[in-house]
């Protein structure tokens, strides 16, 4: 990971320009990048955590484990907005090999649904768009800390992935077909950890990845932190709202659902240890 502390989001929007830069010199070289997106945290300290990791404290995560429990959410919920063929326990593992059948079987948008609605989720939420980032990162940080993070993450810079069994990869769930509400609203995009073992497929964290001493011939899992001071706050939400982003765009308040006594009762199954 390259990390840069900045004085100003003036200055963001230059190291920005670079980043833009850097990508467009490798498709000028044909290695067909995948795309830039950014992710903003209000506190330059926070790890990059999913909200299932901080819920559970768990470093690895079983995903036949996470599919039961997500199934015993569906039924329950007030929308029936999100279709999702039911899929049994085999076909879910299935998708760490072939992952396109998230979307075909609108799993991809259900489990972005539950990210957004408060059941916490092994998807970590980016943005293709570094202004809904920096919303984020800065839109609660007057008296959270001192500096605020907006990350960048480049997959892939060739068109295709190198991985290691037994060992922590990451994936982006490319998102031009997925529908949710929210997700289209904030121009969302999501990664996931997952490790594979002789027991099955587990969702893991993402630093893992970053901090491993991997090589390979081309770069990828590309990794930017850019701190600035929170200082820098209400000069940017000014900026951003000019540009309408604010949280009447971002949010459908007619879409919001608080975490339920159902899902509080689910969360006790979640924080289990059992597989």
């Amino acid at each position: 990971m390259q990390r840069k502390i900045l004085q100003s989001w003036h200055e963001f929007g230059n190291e920005l320009q670079q980043l833009i830069q850097y990508r467009d010199e490798l498709v000028d070289v044909n290695k067909r990048p995948d795309i830039l997106v950014f992710r903003g945290q209000q506190d330059a300290t926070w790890h990059l955590e999913t909200t299932l990791e901080r819920r559970t404290r768990q470093e690895t995560y079983s995903m036949r484990k996470y599919l039961k429990i997500i199934e015993k959410a569906r039924p329950k919920l007030p929308t029936k907005s999100i279709s999702w063929e039911t899929l049994d326990r085999p076909e879910y593992s299935d998708w760490y090999h072939n992952w396109n059948f998230l979307w075909l079987n609108g799993l991809g948008d259900y489990m972005i649904y539950l990210r957004h609605h408060g059941f916490p989720s092994p998807l970590l939420d980016w943005t293709t768009s570094p202004q809904v980032a920096a919303y984020f990162a800065f839109r609660d940080a007057r008296n959270s800390s001192d500096s605020i993070a907006i990350f960048a993450f480049l997959d892939n810079t060739t068109g295709a992935k190198g991985g290691w069994l037994a060992e922590p990869n990451i994936g982006r769930i490319r998102s031009e077909f997925l529908s949710e509400t929210r997700h289209t609203r904030q121009q969302g995009t999501y990664t996931y950890c997952s490790t594979e073992t002789k027991e099955g497929i587990y969702y893991c964290n993402h630093e893992k990845v970053f901090t491993s001493n991997r090589r390979h011939k081309f770069p990828q899992d590309v990794l930017w932190q850019f701190i600035i001071p929170s200082s820098e706050r209400d000069k940017v939400m000014k900026k951003l709202e000019s540009e309408s982003i604010n949280t009447a765009v971002l949010f459908d308040s007619r879409d919001i659902l608080e975490e339920s006594k159902y899902f509080q009762g689910l969360f006790t199954e979640l924080d289990a240890q059992e597989i």
